[in-house]
């Protein structure tokens, strides 16, 4: 039997939705180092973004996740009376990342968290998507 934390259903859109809140993330690894970013918006307002600086050694697929993460956590934190409805999708450019959030036989820390984080913000009403974005050339 399933864990109810860990039984939760994700949702995948492939086209653009309205959402009250969106959330771009972002985690990738260079010569210059590994970082996550993530960048919510509210409408057409950015109301919060996160720059994190990780350690050489982290994957890059490991700071996908984490951005995800942390958009979750950022999602969670916003004024639940101030935010209706309350839907929200993330967008990502790591198919890896969604994949691994997907994979209930994925036990990495990350996707299990990040799928405790779904099931909690589910319970409070949150709903909750994701997408796939294509990387844009810089």
């Amino acid at each position: 039997m399933a864990h109810p934390a860990t039984a939760v259903t994700i949702k995948e859109i492939d086209t653009p939705e309205e959402s009250t809140i969106s959330a771009y993330t972002d985690g990738s690894k260079s010569e210059e180092g590994v970082g996550a970013r993530v960048v919510i918006y509210y409408g057409s307002n950015t109301i919060a973004s996160l720059k994190l600086k990780l350690g050489h050694r982290c994957p890059n697929n490991q700071a996908e996740l984490l951005a995800i993460y942390k958009a979750l956590e950022m999602i969670n934190s916003l004024n639940k009376g101030r935010i209706n409805p309350q839907t929200s999708v993330i967008y990502t450019d790591s198919r890896v990342a969604i994949d691994s959030i997907h994979n209930m036989n994925n036990h990495s820390y990350l996707a299990e968290e990040t799928r405790k984080f779904i099931g909690n913000l589910d319970r409070r009403e949150w709903k909750i998507k994701f997408s796939w974005v294509r990387l844009m050339p810089a």
